[in-house]
């Protein structure tokens, strides 16, 4: 069994960006697919006393769009989506986000998430950019405590398929 690892996640309050990574032992590929594809997103992103991804639909190319809901613990149903804006398998995927329901911290304000995969000597640093909060601090810091569970649900699922 690989080892698990967790993530680190910053926010640059003055640049509304969150930084965060995290060393996964495991190919780039299988890390770009865990983003990439419909059935894997489902399968990890999440879990039972968050939230789940369900619904996930897209036209995976570059202009293409995307959608998932959100499910929460309770049943509530929060849309989401965005559009491709980068492809570049295994080492880059980038596209936009938008809450499609009021969000409290962001409402409805587009950003843009950036996934970037360097092969290392133990397998894979994956870097996640998230733009677009400048003047939404509280925003920003709720997403990058988000991103580190992220990022740990992601370690948890690569190191033990």
């Amino acid at each position: 069994m690989k080892n698990q690892q967790t993530g680190k996640a910053v926010a640059d309050i003055e640049t509304g960006t969150i930084l965060a990574t995290i060393d996964i032992d495991t190919k780039p590929e299988l890390i770009f697919n865990a983003f990439a594809n419909a059935k894997e997103i489902e399968h990890w992103w999440g879990s039972e006393d968050t939230y789940r991804m369900a619904q996930w639909k897209d036209n995976f190319q570059v202009g293409g769009d995307y959608s998932v809901v959100v499910l929460m613990t309770d049943g509530t149903e929060r849309p989401a989506s965005g559009i491709f804006m980068e492809i570049d398998f295994p080492t880059k995927l980038s596209y936009t986000r938008r809450y499609d329901w009021d969000f409290p911290l962001l409402g409805s304000k587009p950003t843009t998430i950036t996934y970037n995969i360097k092969e290392t000597e133990s397998g894979s640093r994956l870097t996640v950019r998230h733009e677009g909060f400048k003047g939404f601090e509280a925003a920003a810091n709720q997403h990058a405590e988000h991103w580190e569970r992220v990022l740990g649900w992601l370690s948890k699922y690569l190191t033990t398929k």
